[in-house]
């Protein structure tokens, strides 16, 4: 079983019931993602405290940076943010819940 996780897309559907899995199973949350849900990805990482965030959407990357959630964690953006953080070293188990082909690059990266 792995003991890290990465979610992309960790603020929609299938985000949010794999971090209710994650919450049970005690898993460590390497990485989270979004689009633009600013407030709901800073409630999941004042939660799981991710190492990495990426939010694919400028403006939303922008607003989550001058938050306090955002301080300790390395911030990616855009779609070469998610493939970057679907790649980081280590033995985590990646989830791409990022709808159609945008979330493609990531895991063509993973």
């Amino acid at each position: 079983m792995y003991k890290d996780i990465i979610i992309l897309g960790s603020t929609g559907s299938i985000g949010t019931q794999a971090l209710d899995v994650v919450r049970k199973l005690g898993i460590n949350v390497v990485g989270l993602s979004a689009n633009r849900s600013v407030e709901k990805i800073a409630r999941q990482v004042e939660e799981f405290r991710p190492r990495y965030v990426c939010l694919t959407d400028e403006e939303a990357r922008e607003e989550f940076s001058r938050l306090d959630a955002a301080r300790g964690v390395t911030l990616l953006r855009g779609k070469g943010g998610l493939a970057r953080m679907a790649s980081v070293p280590g033995d985590a188990l990646v989830l791409n819940a990022v709808v159609g082909i945008a979330g493609l690059e990531a895991t063509l990266a993973t």
